[in-house]
């Protein structure tokens, strides 16, 4: 009899010691669980309302064919005009698809960064220290060095690896020369202005696509507005800057900020003046596509400013094309 009750009293004693032991496997799961997501939500990029993203991420991601089960590098350009969202869409894609590599590297505003004395070698520190888990590395030193450093150390990790904003090819050839850089299933976007530095490296370009008018709408408002409620009048005020701005998100956002708080009587005044004295900060930010392009074509882009303000972008197309066979 006794011998029973010991057996039962073990038998609770031991059920009591697997409820202790699961309930704590729980708690702890949850912590690492919860550790897991801050890290993960430290490592994502901040976008503000990002307004049609899905479908232009959805587009993205099959040129990158994030799903195929091939272990090819794929190398794909987001090319097109400045404030248009390039990086935006670069900085949705990282969000998305970082978590399932082995490791992710957003290289931000790498044509500012690079012109900075030892910019490249400093891109290339960073490259190395984000993708290997921000393990300490050797200073690079000079950018040859740093070439080196990078396939050897890199040419066997699965990584996901952005560089924004490129305009010149040294700068590709110093972070991303090579699809052999990396490891199989490794996907590489690169943002650029000039499609010409893509065309010899990358395996797919994806043109960047201005916003519609509703999705122009929707973000327009969101930023002047805040998510407040919008009187109809001021509806109507925000269609006329969305018809002005082209579904250009930079412009959008720069004039939102510039329009929120203020009065319907604001409102007008800066509508008025728009069509001849444009947002500095829309023209300083577009002035950079300009400054890029040789002495031919920007005498050509002058021409047209001049000559075909308001015609149809086909005819302006044509005509170009009529007068480059007549030159030839």
């Amino acid at each position: 009899m006794e011998d029973c009750m010991d057996i039962d009293i073990y038998a609770h004693g031991l059920f009591d010691l697997l409820f202790i032991a699961r309930h704590e496997a729980n708690f702890i799961g949850r912590i690492v669980g919860e550790i897991d997501r801050q890290l993960n939500n430290k490592r994502s990029l901040n976008i503000d309302f990002p307004v049609g993203i899905e479908s232009r991420l959805e587009k993205l991601s099959k040129d990158l064919r994030i799903e195929s089960s091939n272990k090819d590098v794929r190398m794909v350009g987001i090319w097109g005009m400045g404030g248009i969202g390039k990086t935006t869409l670069a900085k949705a894609a990282f969000n998305q698809f970082g978590r399932s590599f082995e490791g992710s590297c957003f290289l931000a505003d790498v044509r500012v960064k690079a012109a900075n004395p030892g910019g490249l070698v400093s891109l290339q520190e960073l490259l190395l220290y984000e993708t290997l888990n921000r393990s300490k590395t050797k200073d690079v030193g000079f950018v040859d060095r740093g070439t080196i450093m990078i396939k050897e150390k890199l040419q066997h990790r699965k990584l996901v690896v952005i560089i924004d904003d490129v305009d010149k090819v040294e700068q590709l050839e110093a972070l991303a020369r090579s699809h052999d850089w990396f490891g199989p299933g490794s996907r590489i976007v690169i943002t650029t202005r000039d499609k010409q530095l893509l065309k010899p490296n990358v395996d797919d370009i994806y043109v960047a696509e201005e916003m519609d008018e509703e999705e122009a709408l929707e973000l327009f408002i969101w930023h002047a507005f805040k998510g407040c409620h919008v009187n109809e009048e001021y509806v109507e005020l925000s269609r006329r800057v969305v018809s002005y701005c082209r579904g250009l998100p930079l412009a959008l956002k720069v004039l939102a900020s510039s329009l929120a708080t203020q009065s319907k009587e604001v409102w007008e005044s800066q509508l008025d003046k728009l069509n001849t004295i444009p947002p500095e900060d829309v023209v300083n930010k577009l002035g950079i596509s300009y400054k890029w392009l040789d002495n031919k074509d920007k005498d050509i882009f002058l021409d047209i400013s001049c000559f075909f303000i308001g015609m149809d972008k086909n005819y302006v197309m044509l005509s170009w094309k009529v007068c480059r066979n007549r030159n030839q």
